[in-house]
């Protein structure tokens, strides 16, 4: 490869260093380059790399009403943006609703709804935004589904590193209504269904009938360790935190909450999410929020309170709550990058400032529906083909 420098340091003190876009330009170079990058050995090294340095961190954006991602880069000091285009379906004609589930080594994966009248069927895509290359993943609901009846569906990605195995998870409540000649009674149950990239399979984990909670709206699974997904339910009293572990495709314990959560009546838990590698979750008033921090995973007594914002105060941009939360920015511990989805807007938001000038509004980005964070790699997809 080189005569001046062995490939032990090209590879282990050089490359496995470098961010995706410059091996990708390598791999050009010549025969030997694109032979080590293309490696599975060395993909894993450059992975390994970017878990243990932190490095290459982007927000991944879906904007609001556009068949684009957008790429954020959260350690350049001007956030530069980058659009990310996705493989255009063979329904285009099809309204659907996109959304991104969330995302593990560099893959990301994102949903697309479509409501029918009777099946409500959903299309996943997996797609590693570095290298272009894509998978379609189909999944149409067995059950049918009739105008009385009521559900909620939420997703969850991850990575089973017993199995070498990336795998989705959908969490499905439904109340069923049955009138055989109008006499009417209801039926609630909750479905668990686990899809194998390896295996290219849909598997049903679990369905137990006349569940004592229910699932919360409008959050999917939030990733810790790359296998534990995390979910919110509630009842009429309280609420708790499920964790899934798609290692054993079973539901672990539930993680602890602490009471101080629940300072007086008003207070709602809103949603859950990740920063620095700690499982985090906010909780609103009608004046405000918090978001909360557990620094110690499984231990009831680490939960903090991380940061509180109070809404429109100070010079704009305002920042009526926040939610969902990503990570902090790199050259500074108080800054932290946050999503106010009302207004569909990103801020990197100072926790450690006065009332003024806390709230820094992201440019350049188009109004958005959710997002995650990731670090670039080179991890392949099995089954996968370019994004043409």
């Amino acid at each position: 490869m080189s005569k001046s420098l062995p490939t032990e340091i090209i590879t282990h003190e050089i490359f496995s260093k470098l961010p995706v876009k410059s091996l990708l330009r390598f791999k050009c170079v010549s025969k030997s380059y694109n032979a080590l990058i293309s490696s599975p050995e060395f993909v894993e090294l450059h992975l390994r790399e970017s878990r243990s340095s932190d490095a290459n961190r982007v927000l991944i954006v879906a904007g609001k009403g556009r068949r684009n991602l957008y790429s954020i880069d959260v350690d350049s000091p001007d956030d530069s943006v980058t659009t990310i285009p996705i493989q255009r379906t063979q329904d285009e004609s099809t309204p659907d609703k996109v959304s991104i589930v969330g995302s593990v080594d560099g893959l990301i994966c994102v949903v697309r709804a479509t409501d029918t009248w009777s099946i409500p069927k959903y299309k996943y895509i997996i797609v590693n935004p570095c290298t272009r290359v894509f998978r379609e993943i189909l999944y149409t609901s067995t059950h049918n589904f009739f105008l009385l009846d009521k559900m909620v569906s939420s997703f969850g990605f991850g990575f089973d590193d017993l199995n070498n195995d990336y795998k989705l998870v959908t969490v499905m409540d439904v109340e069923h209504f049955y009138q055989p000649e109008r006499d009417t009674y209801r039926e609630t149950y909750r479905e668990v269904m686990v899809y194998s990239l390896n295996q290219n399979t849909w598997k049903l984990v679990e369905r137990v009938k006349d569940r004592i909670d229910s699932l919360m709206v409008s959050q999917n699974g939030a990733l810790l360790k790359n296998n534990l997904l995390h979910w919110l339910f509630s009842d009429l009293n309280d609420c708790r935190i499920g964790c899934f572990d798609i290692r054993s495709d079973k539901w672990a314990r539930d993680v602890p909450l602490t009471m101080n959560l629940y300072e007086h009546d008003e207070i709602r838990v809103r949603r859950l999410g990740v920063i620095n590698g700690c499982l985090c979750l906010s909780t609103a008033t009608n004046s405000s929020g918090v978001v909360w921090m557990m620094k110690d995973y499984e231990t009831k007594e680490s939960w903090v309170k991380l940061f509180h914002i109070t809404p429109f105060l100070g010079p704009p941009p305002f920042v009526k709550f926040t939610e969902p939360f990503f990570c902090f920015r790199r050259a500074s511990k108080y800054e932290v990058l946050v999503a106010d989805l009302d207004m569909q807007r990103l801020f990197w938001f100072d926790i450690g400032a006065t009332t003024y000038g806390r709230a820094k509004s992201v440019k350049r980005i188009p109004a958005f529906v959710g997002g995650c964070l990731f670090t670039e790699s080179l991890v392949q997809i099995p089954g996968g083909r370019h994004i043409g």
